[in-house]
């Protein structure tokens, strides 16, 4: 049934496969040798765009609205690291901190080198998933102070302007990491 049950009998067992858990992570290949740990994004609603008088917001943040996310996706769990990018260009670099591309490279040239079934979030997409459920500024609270940034994202302040490697700091409540910094 569409309820993700088990059904056994005597000579048979079957379970009906309903839609992953919110935060069900799999593995994917990306090619024949390199794998992206993917994490279940639901479907649902959310209010995108920055809310009356929200801290440190700006004014192309509007107007506030709600998005339908109308299909469940999978979505990295961590960024691209160096180590995968090297991989799927065939090359020996290796490296767990994000490897940084223009939107237009990945779309142009990383995608195309990897499984078809890959793509980029649409901004609403990646928002969505970033806020996991939540309606605050930030997926951990309002953090009016800052206060607990650290715990969550790198960022000038706490990097010493490196770059660090992935899953560090605190994922969000889907089990997404470094969606903010």
């Amino acid at each position: 049934d569409e309820h993700d049950d088990s059904t056994e009998g005597f000579v048979w067992r079957f379970k009906t496969a309903g839609e992953p858990a919110p935060g069900e992570e799999r593995d994917f290949y990306l090619n024949d040798d390199v794998i992206i740990t993917m994490v279940w994004i639901p479907s649902g609603s959310f209010i995108m765009g920055r809310r009356d008088n929200e801290q440190d917001s700006y004014e192309e943040e509007d107007p506030c609205h709600e998005v339908n996310i109308n299909y469940g996706f999978w979505m990295g769990k961590y960024e691209v690291t160096y180590s995968q990018y090297s991989g799927v260009f065939g090359e020996q670099f290796d490296g767990n901190y994000p490897m940084l591309m223009t939107w237009s490279y990945v779309h142009y040239a990383f995608l195309d080198l990897v499984d078809d079934d890959f793509r980029l979030p649409s901004e609403s997409e990646w928002e969505y998933a970033c806020r996991a459920g939540t309606e605050t500024r930030f997926y951990w609270g309002d953090d009016h102070d800052y206060d607990e940034i650290d715990e969550y994202a790198w960022y000038d302040r706490n990097s010493d302007r490196q770059y660090q490697d992935v899953g560090q700091k605190r994922p969000n409540a889907w089990g997404l990491y470094d969606m903010i910094g």
